[in-house]
């Protein structure tokens, strides 16, 4: 996959409960430097792309803040993709933004590839 190299334009988590709780209520917060680069503020969506191919789409949620741009938080069909990719706490997913993968403040949806460790240090195919 064609991916960018700039520092921003990754990131990872550890998963916790929060991650993966009630399904209503699941939610992955966006880093702020990485939403403020590629603009997540004016999106409304995200592809989430595994390296077999497989992508989920995950709807941004905003979250208002006293100052600056909103909280940014991969919401609805997150669950999806944890259900799907079986993935728990202590996981770690890695985050990282494909070049080309939608122009920044049209709204487009955004291409993320995303790499998961299972916690005993194997990775997902």
């Amino acid at each position: 996959m064609d991916v960018d190299d700039a520092p921003t334009s990754q990131f990872s988590v550890m998963l916790r409960q929060c991650h993966l709780g009630v399904r209503q209520k699941q939610y992955l917060n966006v880093p702020v430097d990485f939403q403020m680069v590629y603009e997540y503020h004016k999106r409304s969506k995200v592809v989430l792309r595994m390296r077999g191919g497989r992508s989920w789409t995950v709807t941004l949620k905003h979250s208002p803040r006293a100052v600056g741009n909103p909280r940014t938080s991969l919401r609805y069909g997150w669950h999806q993709f944890c259900v799907d990719n079986r993935l728990d706490v202590g996981d770690t997913c890695f985050f990282r933004a494909l070049r080309g993968g939608g122009d920044a403040g049209r709204g487009e949806d955004h291409v993320l590839k995303v790499e998961v460790r299972k916690r005993g240090g194997a990775f997902l195919d």
